[in-house]
């Protein structure tokens, strides 16, 4: 269950919201075993960034997987940043010298009270 955050100082409206969240989903599909369909997206706009000592639009992007999906196919998760980056600047018309992505793995990863490697991905 992969979880996007998309933090800005410039305003996004619902429409780019579902656009970015359905690319990225769409894409997700490189990452063998990676659930596309459980993509939560949180999306934080008019946000205090400040990014080369300007509050140009700027992004920061953070893509949070279980860390077992992330040791088991690293190479499909470096191909992410520039998809994110593209999606993100193409959406938000951004330049990609503006944004930043994160993605990181995370030891435990839940939903509806248990383990999704314990449950979703070995059914």
């Amino acid at each position: 269950m992969p979880y996007l955050q998309v933090t800005t100082n410039v305003p996004m409206n619902r429409k780019q919201k579902v656009l970015i969240d359905e690319a990225i989903s769409k894409a997700l599909v490189i990452v063998p075993e990676e659930k596309p369909e459980y993509l939560m997206s949180h999306f934080q706009d008019c946000e205090s960034l400040i990014l080369q000592g300007t509050q140009d639009p700027c992004v920061i992007t953070r893509l949070r997987v279980g860390q077992q999906m992330y040791e088991r196919y690293p190479k499909d998760f470096d191909k992410m940043p520039a998809i994110i980056t593209e999606v993100v600047s193409k959406v938000l018309d951004i330049g990609k010298d503006r944004i930043y992505v994160v993605i990181t793995g995370t030891n435990m990863w839940t939903y509806q009270g248990e383990d999704i490697m314990e449950t979703l991905f070995k059914k």
